[in-house]
C-alpha cells in the first residue's frame, strides 16, 4: 500500500442544505476511517468533499479555474506532537460557473500510516486559494485501537454511495476486490435511497469452537431498534472484510445509528462498532404521532394560544423549518395544543413513562440559561451561550480569561461528551466582564467555526 494516497473522483449526487447556523460557510463535508494494517499500525483513511459553487473562479485558458485547498492537522494527543500539519491543493475545472452546470461535489481521499494504541486528534481546515478568509472545519478526536489477529475487534464502519465487484487495483477506492466509493456527509434519502458499507473483522480464528453471529442493525435517535440482520459466521480467519447495503428509503427524517456487533451464545456482545447517518426524505417525516390518550393526559389540553405561541417560540433552537411552517399554518387552539404535544412526543427519550422528561430538562436548561447569561437588555436564554447551554447542556469544564493584556475578556467552554469532544469560545465586546458575550469560534457541527479565533481577541 502507498504511504499517502490522495485521490480525486468527480461524482454528482443530491445534497439537501439542513437548518444551519447563518453564519457557517459550508463547502467542506468530511469524515474518517481506521482499519487495521499489522499489530502495531493502523490505516487512517480521510474522506472529504469539496462543494463547487462555492469557490471563486477565474477565467483561464478557456476554462473557469479555482483552487480548494484542504490543511490536514493530525496531532498525537498521548505525545502532544504534530504528525502531519499540511496544505493539499485540488484544482477545479468548469466551461460554465452557473449554478446549476457545476458538478455539486467533489469527492476525495487521503490515506495514511499510524501508530496504534494512541490518542489523536484531527483538523481539517477547506478554504478557498481565491479567498483564503472563508474557511469550514471539521475536527475529530478518536482513539487508535491494537487490531491483531487473537483478539476479536470490529474497525470503523465507512459509509458509501457505492460498493462494487472491482478488479481495478489501480483506484485508490479499492479495497480487497471491491470499489467503495465513499460518503464523507453520511447524508441519505431522494436518490441515495440504500445506504452503503464497508468494514473489516479481527481475530475471528480464536471464535471457531463457539457459535457466533454478526448482527447489522439500524437505531433511531432514542434507541429503538429498528431492524437487524443477523447472519451465522462461518469462515474463521484472521480477517475478513465485510460490505452490504440497507434500504433506507422507508425511513423518516432524522438521525439513525448503524451498529455491527458480533454476538456469541445467549446474544453476548464479542466486539462491537457503530456509526451515525442521516436521513433526509421529502415524503416522510417525524411529524405525526398517534397518542391520542396520552395527547388528552397531558397539561397542553388546559394551555391557552397565548401559552402555546409561548412555548413554540422558546423551542427556537429545537424545532426545524418544517415544524415552524406546519405551526404557522395552524387555525384553532385544539391543533395547537396538539402540535405542541407531538412536537415533545417526537423528542421524548424514555417513552415507556408518560412524562415529557426531555421538556423537563429542556425548561431546566432554559431558567439556567436566563439567570447565568442575561446581558443588558437580552435575556439569557436568547444569548450565545444561553442558545449553547441549551442545546448541548451544560459544559464540563469553562476556561475564564478574565483582564488579560491586550486580549479582549473570553471564555473556552469544553464538552467532553458532544460530538467526541468539542470546544465553544465566547468573547466580550467590551473590556470588562459586564459586556455581552458573543459565539467566535466553535468545533461542534453547524456552529460558527474560525481557526483565527485567537487573533481576533486581541484588542485593537
Amino acid at each position: 500500500m502507498k504511504k499517502l494516497i490522495l485521490i480525486i473522483f468527480l461524482i454528482s449526487i443530491y445534497l439537501v442544505p439542513g437548518v444551519l447556523h447563518s453564519q457557517k460557510i459550508i463547502m467542506l463535508d468530511a469524515d474518517y476511517s481506521i482499519f487495521r494494517y499489522n499489530d502495531s499500525k493502523s490505516v487512517l483513511e480521510i474522506y472529504f468533499a469539496f462543494y463547487h459553487n462555492k469557490f471563486k473562479y477565474k477565467y483561464e485558458n478557456n476554462y473557469f479555474n479555482a483552487k480548494a485547498v484542504l490543511g490536514v492537522k493530525l496531532t498525537d494527543e498521548d505525545g502532544k506532537i504534530d504528525i502531519l500539519n499540511k496544505e493539499f491543493i485540488m484544482g477545479l475545472k468548469t466551461t460554465d460557473t452557473t449554478s446549476s452546470k457545476l458538478k455539486d461535489k467533489e469527492i476525495s481521499q487521503l490515506t495514511f500510516f499510524i501508530e496504534a494504541g494512541k490518542n489523536y486528534s484531527l483538523s481539517l481546515i477547506g478554504s478557498d486559494d481565491k479567498s483564503p478568509l472563508r474557511t469550514d472545519t471539521a475536527y475529530f478526536k478518536f482513539f487508535v485501537p491494537l487490531y491483531n489477529v487473537t483478539d476479536p475487534k470490529i474497525s470503523n464502519i465507512e459509509l458509501s454511495t457505492s460498493v462494487e465487484k472491482s478488479t481495478n487495483k489501480e483506484s485508490n477506492f479499492y479495497k480487497f476486490g471491491l470499489e467503495v466509493v465513499p460518503n464523507p456527509n453520511g447524508l441519505y434519502g431522494n436518490n441515495l435511497k440504500s445506504l452503503y458499507y464497508y468494514f473489516e473483522v479481527y481475530g475471528l480464528k480464536g471464535l471457531k469452537d463457539i457459535p457466533v453471529n454478526l448482527n447489522i442493525s439500524v437505531y433511531d435517535i432514542n434507541g429503538g431498534k429498528i431492524s437487524t440482520k443477523s447472519s451465522s459466521i462461518k469462515d474463521f480467519n484472521d480477517f475478513a472484510n465485510m460490505s452490504g447495503s440497507i434500504d433506507v428509503d422507508s425511513l423518516k427524517r432524522g438521525s439513525y445509528l448503524l451498529k455491527v456487533q458480533l454476538a456469541g451464545t445467549d446474544n453476548n456482545i464479542i466486539a462491537e462498532s457503530e456509526k451515525k447517518f442521516f436521513l433526509f426524505n421529502n415524503t416522510k417525516t417525524n411529524y405525526i404521532v398517534t397518542d391520542e390518550q396520552g395527547y388528552l393526559k397531558s397539561e397542553f389540553i388546559t394551555f391557552t394560544e397565548q401559552q402555546l405561541d409561548d412555548e413554540f417560540e422558546k423551542v427556537l433552537y429545537l424545532r426545524s423549518n418544517i415544524e415552524k411552517n406546519e405551526y404557522e399554518k395552524l387555525k384553532t387552539l385544539d391543533e395547537k395544543r396538539k402540535f405542541i404535544y407531538q412536537f415533545w412526543k417526537r423528542r421524548d427519550n424514555i417513552p415507556e413513562t408518560p412524562r415529557l422528561e426531555v421538556r423537563d430538562e429542556f425548561y431546566k436548561r432554559f431558567k439556567e440559561a436566563n439567570l447565568k447569561f442575561k446581558q443588558s437588555f437580552m435575556e439569557g436564554w436568547k444569548t450565545d451561550r444561553g442558545r449553547i447551554y441549551i442545546v448541548y447542556g451544560p459544559p464540563n469544564d469553562v476556561e475564564k480569561h478574565y483582564m488579560e493584556a491586550n486580549t479582549k475578556n473570553y471564555e473556552i467552554w469544553t464538552y467532553n461528551d458532544v460530538e467526541g469532544g468539542a470546544i465553544c469560545v465566547f468573547a466580550e465586546t467590551m473590556s470588562t466582564d459586564q459586556g455581552a458575550y458573543f459565539l467566535l469560534h466553535s468545533t461542534l457541527k453547524n456552529e460558527l467555526s474560525d481557526t483565527n479565533y485567537k487573533e481576533k481577541l486581541r484588542q485593537m
